[in-house]
């Protein structure tokens, strides 16, 4: 979905910049369940960042369509999943996790 700089690229920025004594974030976000791997990225990071930032998944508003058929077409073995974290967004008494 995204159409920015490659992680490596990202990563070798980071680490750059890292190295010469400015402080770097690593911003992982979204976060998709059953697809990013959180402790992954984190190790991967962690030698080139000061600090993590995590976020969670937004599946309000107009965007949700969009998630939901990239996740159909992309892994259609989430759909369920995907389903069910919706309904808990949506029924905001109803836990995610």
């Amino acid at each position: 979905m995204d159409r920015g700089a490659t992680i490596e690229k990202r990563l070798d920025t980071m680490k750059q910049l890292y190295e010469a004594g400015i402080k770097t974030t690593c911003f992982i976000s979204p976060i998709f369940p059953g697809i990013t791997d959180v402790e992954a990225i984190i190790d991967r990071a962690k030698d080139r960042c000061n600090l993590v930032w995590l976020e969670n998944l937004n599946l309000r508003g107009d965007y949700r369509v969009v998630i939901m058929n990239w996740i159909h077409e992309n892994h259609p073995e989430l759909d369920e999943l995907y389903y069910q974290v919706m309904i808990c967004v949506l029924d905001k008494n109803t836990p995610i996790w």
